[in-house]
């Protein structure tokens, strides 16, 4: 749905939600992980090789089909794995947020 552009922020979103409008904390899991991208990027925008005018369909094809963003340079192993976690294409499989709260506090030695 093209109408849909202008009100969600598609690279950000995760794929049950863009096909069903399913919103869990696992959808706000992907986010999470599309944010620590941003994050460790130093501001990048995410999915540099999707533009934001192709269809949201192309989108969604490109993520089920297994496309990830690689790590940014210099990210920690930990941190990249995490993100590859977020970023599980089934929601169950991704981390609880106190999952990645007990993660990020290992990461960091708290």
């Amino acid at each position: 749905n093209e109408s849909i552009r202008g009100k969600f922020p598609i690279k950000w979103t995760a794929p049950e939600v863009l096909r069903q409008s399913i919103f869990t904390s696992k959808s706000d899991c992907w986010s999470f992980g599309i944010l620590l991208w941003e994050i460790y990027s130093f501001g990048r925008i995410p999915y540099p090789r999707i533009t934001n005018f192709q269809p949201i369909q192309d989108v969604i094809r490109h993520i089920e089909q297994g496309y990830r963003m690689e790590p940014p340079e210099h990210c920690p192993l930990q941190i990249s794995h995490l993100m590859s976690a977020c970023w599980e294409l089934e929601p169950t499989a991704r981390p609880s947020f106190a999952e990645i709260v007990n993660k990020l506090k290992r990461f960091i030695g708290y």
